[in-house]
């Protein structure tokens, strides 16, 4: 009996219309459950985005002042670099327009030591071409010429070093020595001299001419190059006696 009643039970009398509609209901829910969820995670990240927006417009409105004078300062900074720059160039360029030694300074280091002795009669200086210091030019195209974009100052200073750095200053003397000895006493303290590269007694002959014992002799100095040329002395050193200069005049 009890085997027939659960027979009896499972026995589905529901028309078949009725069982596909209510699948379909089922699919519509789960469906509908599906798109609900897909629909609040959507929600949730758009609002955990929106946040770390807002947040992240805060943090640049905050670093902007910052980053403003940041883009300030480094605006300024490359300004007083070129400014800088330009400075030194024409500094260059003067000091370097000042580098010829004085001639009063020459004159001067030739009669100090110049003993009684010895009479001088003939001084020359001039410039003569430093053959260790010729550096071939190289030929400059127009296109070269025309996108040039060196600085005025560069391009002078350039120009005065080509041309001033391979001469030199030569002296030539001419006199009468009374004494020979005299005379190399007089080479050798010109010799010593820091201002002069070069001493040569280019020439000593016995004055026929006149009853007085002594001889005719041509010496040829080289003055040694100035500030800021090759082989010059360092620029402290001319900074140096200036300042000592100065001092002296002020007194």
């Amino acid at each position: 009996m009890t085997e027939l009643i659960s027979q009896i039970a499972v026995i589905d009398f529901l028309p078949a219309s009725y069982r596909e509609q209510s699948a379909k209901r089922r699919t519509h829910v789960w469906r509908g459950v599906v798109v609900a969820l897909f629909a609040m995670i959507l929600g949730t990240s758009g609002y955990f985005q929106y946040q770390m927006y807002e947040a992240a417009k805060k943090d640049l409105a905050a670093v902007e002042p910052a980053y403003a004078a940041a883009q300030l300062a480094t605006k300024e900074l490359a300004e007083a670099q070129s400014k800088l720059s330009t400075a030194v160039q024409q500094a260059e360029l003067l000091t370097y327009l000042r580098h010829p030694w004085l001639r009063s300074r020459v004159l001067t280091a030739i009669v100090d030591p110049l003993p009684s002795s010895l009479t001088l009669s003939t001084l020359n200086l001039s410039y003569q071409t430093d053959q260790q210091q010729v550096k071939p030019t190289a030929a400059v195209s127009e296109s070269q010429t025309a996108i040039d974009s060196t600085p005025p100052a560069v391009k002078d200073l350039k120009r005065l070093r080509s041309e001033l750095d391979q001469v030199q200053l030569v002296v030539i003397l001419t006199g009468q020595a009374g004494e020979t000895a005299a005379l190399h006493q007089y080479l050798a303290a010109l010799g010593v001299n820091e201002l002069f590269s070069e001493v040569e007694l280019r020439s000593i002959e016995a004055d026929v001419s006149k009853l007085a014992r002594g001889a005719q002799f041509a010496i040829r100095l080289v003055v040694r190059p100035s500030y800021g040329q090759p082989q010059g002395p360092p620029p402290t050193a001319g900074i140096a006696e200036s300042s000592s200069a100065s001092s002296k005049a002020g007194a």
